[in-house]
């Protein structure tokens, strides 16, 4: 599908907007030429594949940065000359092309592989990168034969090993004949104190004029001053002859791994150029990323209702000014909030000169263009920008010398010209709308051209001074107004954006303030005329209440604050003292819990000791009931004394005898007994509470989930168990199924009692009923641990079982 065109009027847009200085610092994250060329084409699209598709492949890049990672791209060289020169069959490229060539192959390589391992998280990048061609074999073959300093390795084929063997053989060979030969006759003083040298490729000796027949060889060269020649010795003819052929082979040798090397490159033409495309879109797109972290940039969402929502958005050119120290100490860049809903087709902004009306627009327009290139803009995530099908822009400072044009002629071609192409999915952006020319011509054409960019439902931002066009956009119902706020106290502009009612220009207020004569002020005032002067009066006020509105809202929503933090610090107090008072019930509960498993192990260690003296000694028996007594009374006591909790399971129904109940002022559960008029007796946690009848409310059975409920109802069944239980069980003489049930009632029973400790008398024998009874103990989880007694409590015959 063809890419729909971004249109532009005019068409230096991207330059008056910033983009081309977002452009220029994207220019600098850039690594590859791929890149570059790919920035070079970088537009706004208009286009909804193609913007879903930038941003779709934006954001994953995004996602691999905040998961700490980067995409592996370095810089390259360009390589499209070297391309072109190998295309014909026989070219031989330089030893030099080959390391860049080498890298473009290993570039996309790693980007291939390091995307695969991504492509869960990053689809869209893979879908590029998967068209990558591996070039592995080229990439070898370069690094056999080249050193990255772009030379012919020594080792790059047999052949140039031997030869450049040889060769660095003879050379030393021909090193030492020279210097034996020189330092022979310099010492018999016909030599110069050069020392050997080279001509023409050959080692010579430089011996003096008067003697050069005195030595055999051939002269090569003779010095400036005609006192020195240059001669070969002829003990190294042969040497230099040989080091000459050996570097002929050399040279063949290489001619000849360059070649093959070029064949290899020249093969692979279409791949390394299509790779370079495909790594430069990469490149781009990890550009775009960097640098749109200099601004903490995000994508907004996609419009479909054919709104415009800009929140926080700062102006990025702006940002990276302050940045890079552009602008002077202390200035901040203030947050644009902007806003044209679905029913609306744009807003008229008014106020002061230097209030920042026209950063306004500009970052409304700027932001268009980054988000249909695929750059992050810097705004909170939930602005939302719908997709356009053109800027177009008036300043209102374009003039032309050459078509001699004013700025308000070219302004009205600009018109013509924005109409001409201008549809339903563009957005119109005018600064200063209606200068140039008579203010109410001027306001009458640029109203008259508002009025048909609303029909064709197209966009619009305009800023103006006239009154005009503010009254137009207060009557328009497709129009809103707007200001950027004005301190009135100090008359410096805030540079706030306010949507709903228009701003004044705050000419006479800024005039008076530059110490212009009153005279000259109140003259203008009546020039000016009542009516608009009572206008201005009126926005004045409308401004003034404003601003104390804005200045009330923020005292409230302070105060709201503090009321916020005074709740949450009274919660979390009475959220502690709740925690403090349910940890001293449990600890009351805990230690009513141990009296009680204390009181029954009083009671049935005295009623054992009763039973095995055969002496009945009821002193004793009426001294552990009186101190069971005693307990219970103090845990009735307690019981009673538990603040109220509601729970939710509260009946309305009048409880009758025999149904679980609730008393009131408590948590207790238990079973109604009996009805005396107004009073009642409940049976909980084993004790006969009275209560008045009117407390209690029928409720579910407790269930026994905690320490303290497994107590009370382990004390409610308590009523069904045996009132004494022995601490020794004797099975023996007992067959295996009849000696497991007594053994399993028997369990039961001493953990309702809270025993803690029994023995199982089980005998010796064949040991086949300690091993039932063993295996009984095993699987029973009220069994902490059991092991057979010592010899004096009954030895292998005996096990003493520990119950939790």
């Amino acid at each position: 599908m063809a890419e729909n065109k971004f249109h532009t009027t005019p068409a230096s847009i991207p330059e008056k907007l910033g983009f081309e200085s977002i452009r220029s610092f994207i220019g600098r994250q850039i690594a590859t030429p791929g890149g570059r060329i790919c920035l070079d084409s970088m537009r706004p699209s208009a286009d909804l594949n193609r913007v879903e598709k930038l941003r779709l492949e934006t954001g994953e890049m995004m996602k691999i940065r905040q998961n700490g990672q980067s995409l592996p791209v370095s810089r390259l060289e360009e390589i499209e000359d070297w391309l072109a020169q190998c295309r014909a069959a026989g070219t031989t490229l330089k030893p030099e092309a080959f390391p860049p060539i080498r890298e473009h192959a290993r570039q996309a390589r790693i980007l291939y592989h390091f995307l695969e391992s991504t492509k869960e998280e990053t689809p869209n990048l893979f879908q590029l990168a998967e068209n990558l061609i591996p070039l592995k074999e080229l990439e070898s073959s370069i690094s056999r034969i080249i050193s990255d300093q772009g030379t012919v390795r020594d080792d790059a084929s047999p052949e140039l090993v031997s030869i450049r063997s040889q060769l660095n053989r003879q050379k030393e060979s021909l090193r030492n004949t020279v210097q034996k030969i020189y330092k022979r006759i310099a010492g018999e003083g016909m030599a110069s104190d050069e020392g050997p040298t080279l001509r023409s490729g050959r080692m010579v000796i430089p011996v003096l004029a008067e003697y050069k027949r005195k030595v055999e060889g051939f002269i090569h060269d003779v010095s400036s001053s005609g006192q020195t020649v240059y001669l070969e010795p002829s003990e190294t003819l042969q040497i230099n002859n040989d080091i000459r052929q050996l570097e002929s082979a050399e040279k063949r040798e290489i001619e000849l791994l360059l070649k093959k090397l070029t064949s290899q490159v020249r093969e692979q033409r279409g791949p390394l150029s299509r790779n370079s495309e495909i790594v430069g879109a990469l490149d781009l797109i990890h550009a775009r990323t960097l640098a749109a972290e200099q601004w903490d940039g995000v994508i907004p969402r996609m419009s479909k209702e054919r709104s415009l929502r800009i929140r926080d958005g700062k102006n990025p050119v702006l940002i990276l000014k302050t940045l890079q120290g552009d602008v002077g100490p202390g200035h901040t860049v203030v947050p644009l909030d902007l806003e044209i809903i679905p029913d609306e087709r744009g807003i008229v902004i008014s106020g002061p000169n230097a209030g920042g009306k026209s950063v306004a627009l500009k970052t409304a327009g700027l932001f268009v263009c980054m988000h249909q290139s695929g750059i992050p803009i810097p705004a909170d995530a939930n602005s939302t920008l719908p997709l356009f099908s053109g800027i177009f822009l008036d300043m209102g400072d374009e003039q032309s010398i050459e078509q001699d044009l004013s700025t308000f002629s070219s302004r009205l071609k600009w018109m013509k010209e924005a109409l001409d192409r201008l549809d339903r999915n563009g957005i119109v952006l005018i600064d200063e709308a209606g200068t140039g020319t008579d203010p109410e011509e001027g306001g009458a054409l640029y109203q008259s051209f508002m009025e048909m960019v609303i029909k064709r439902n197209a966009m619009l931002i305009a800023t103006t001074h006239h009154g005009a066009l503010k009254v137009f956009a207060h009557d328009h119902p497709q129009l809103a107004n707007g200001a950027m706020e004005f301190d009135q106290k100090t008359l410096t502009p805030a540079y706030r954006f306010r949507k709903g009612t228009p701003g004044s220009s705050y000419a006479f207020e800024i005039a008076n303030r530059m110490d212009v004569p009153g005279r000259l002020i109140e003259r203008a005032r009546t020039l000016i005329g009542e009516q608009r002067d009572r206008m201005a009066d009126l926005l004045l006020s409308l401004e003034e209440q404003l601003q104390e509105a804005l200045e009330s809202r923020e005292r409230y929503r302070e105060l709201s604050r503090k009321a916020e933090e005074e709740k949450k610090n009274f919660k979390e107090k009475s959220d502690e003292l709740a925690r403090n008072r349910d940890q001293k019930l449990d600890e009351a509960w805990r230690e009513a819990d141990r009296i009680m498993q204390q009181a029954n192990r009083k009671i049935e260690k005295a009623v054992e000791r009763i039973t095995n003296s055969g002496r009945e000694n009821r002193d004793e028996i009426r001294k552990a009931r009186e101190e069971l007594s005693g307990h219970k009374r103090k845990i009735r006591d307690q019981m009673q004394k538990r603040p109220v909790k509601r729970s939710p399971d509260r009946s309305s129904e009048v409880p009758e005898i025999g149904d679980h109940v609730r008393i009131e002022d408590g948590d207790t559960v238990g079973e109604l007994l009996e009805k005396n008029g107004k009073q009642a007796v409940v049976l909980a946690g084993g004790l006969k509470i009275k209560t008045d009848f009117q407390k209690l409310v029928k409720s579910k059975p407790a269930s026994p989930s905690s320490k303290t409920d497994r107590w009370k109802a382990s004390a409610t069944v308590s009523r069904h168990l045996p009132e004494q239980i022995a601490t020794t069980l004797h099975l023996r003489g007992l067959r295996g199924d009849e000696a497991v049930k007594k053994l399993t009632h028997y369990i039961d029973h001493a953990v309702a009692r809270s025993l803690h400790e029994v023995d199982i008398i089980h005998g010796k024998g064949d040991g086949i009923l300690k091993k039932l009874v063993h295996e009984h103990l095993a699987a029973r989880d009220e069994v902490e641990s059991f092991d057979l007694a010592p010899l004096e409590r009954g030895g292998a015959g005996c096990t003493v079982v520990i119950l939790k």
